[in-house]
């Protein structure tokens, strides 16, 4: 837990859930802050002196502004597309005696929960994928929407090597005219002022090319549709280890008992789960992932295949939520960064791995996806007490954990 220094005064912060202290390692280097929110606060501060009073949020990994709005007296609405960020909100919330209803939750593109509310200023932290940028940028901006009315400031923050003109330019595209500031912190801004006339026909383009189709033609490999909406994993092509991991599935079909209940643990678009299910007409699915955009992703897949009987779908940090001794089969292709930034961290697999242990019945097998280099096998042997490499290709390996 660090202390950050904000335009409001100091905010206790922490990277929750993976806070890696709980483990037992240093945190000193890892804030749960950067030189972006401070710009976004020391913003919204000099604003708030006017007439600003509700304030909408976009990619909070951590709560860092949430807090700040809320202890500024705003009201204040938060989207986000990761699980994570959502949790973390709340425990820094909590942590600084912040109540949690003084900053109420949305998902994109389901703004039911604003009711009447409409905001004065919106304020973002800018994601590392642009497609993913011009996607939000133009759900804020759709009119059936109503989020902004024109006139509303966008104000987003970014470190500096991640601004480039490109990304000023996706703003005067979907938003209206755009400045960039002067870099301080590391950061800068990028202010935005909703013009809808000039904007909305290209909004408009943005929103009809997603989802975007990606067919699976690999040979040997049941031939499915995969559905891309921007900032999936994996969007632009296939992943070599998911592919990896489908082949040795196919070539090791007795792991799978008939009738098999199997859980794809960081779905991402759904890949694993849309193939497998093709490979054992018979399997049922549930499909987890902290992205909304991934879920949401997978179940257009299921839908588009033809086999969305088959699947159910939850927006959960790794299997939260998911019965204990309940699946013949866990998929895993787990992650080694968190959320959009560039930390690496081998905290979140061997969280999915923890879980998955607890929601195999006995018997039943983990298989995994792993980059050679991670060591994930010794970690699923001591875990699982033995672990088996199935196949190896291209700098990953499928492991195989059996629960005893």
């Amino acid at each position: 837990m660090q202390t950050w220094q904000s335009p409001e005064g100091p905010l206790s912060l922490g990277r929750f859930p993976y806070d890696m202290e709980n483990r037992g390692h240093p945190t000193s280097s890892l804030q749960a802050w950067n030189g972006a929110d401070t710009l976004l606060a020391e913003h919204l501060k000099t604003v708030s002196a006017g007439t600003i009073k509700k304030v909408l949020l976009l990619n909070d990994q951590f709560g860092a502004l949430t807090c700040f709005a809320a202890k500024c007296g705003h009201s204040v609405r938060v989207i986000a597309d990761s699980r994570l960020s959502r949790d973390a909100c709340l425990k820094n919330l909590e942590l600084n005696r912040l109540k949690a209803d003084e900053a109420i939750f949305l998902n994109l593109p389901d703004t039911t929960g604003l009711g009447d509310w409409h905001c004065d200023i919106v304020l973002m932290q800018i994601p590392k994928s642009n497609a993913l940028l011009e996607y939000q940028l133009a759900l804020i901006a759709d009119l059936h929407a109503g989020l902004l009315a024109p006139g509303t400031e966008v104000c987003a923050g970014g470190m500096t090597r991640d601004i480039h003109n490109s990304t000023s330019e996706l703003f005067t595209s979907c938003i209206g005219t755009s400045h960039t500031s002067l870099a301080a912190h590391k950061a800068r801004l990028v202010h935005s002022i909703f013009t809808p006339e000039i904007t909305a026909a290209q909004v408009k383009k943005i929103l009809a090319k997603w989802p975007q189709k990606l067919v699976l033609t690999e040979v040997g490999l049941p031939e499915i549709t995969v559905c891309n909406l921007p900032g999936v994993f994996s969007a632009s092509g296939h992943d070599k280890g998911s592919l990896l991991l489908l082949r040795c599935l196919k070539n090791n079909a007795g792991l799978v008992p008939a009738n098999a209940h199997i859980i794809d643990c960081g779905c991402g678009n759904g890949l694993l789960s849309l193939a497998a299910a093709k490979l054992f007409p018979d399997a049922s699915f549930v499909c987890t992932d902290e992205s909304l955009v991934a879920i949401e992703s997978t179940r257009l897949g299921f839908v588009l295949n033809g086999i969305n009987g088959r699947g159910s779908f939850l927006w959960t940090d790794c299997l939260e939520g998911v019965e204990p001794d309940s699946a013949d089969m866990v998929l895993c292709n787990p992650p080694f960064h968190q959320g959009q930034g560039q930390t690496q961290t081998l905290e979140i697999a061997r969280r999915m791995f923890e879980q998955s242990k607890a929601c195999l019945k006995s018997g039943a097998t983990l298989l995994v996806v792993a980059n050679k280099h991670l060591g994930h096998h010794r970690y699923l042997e001591d875990l699982f007490g033995r672990s088996t490499v199935l196949a190896e290709s291209d700098g990953f390996v499928i492991i195989s954990a059996l629960k005893a």
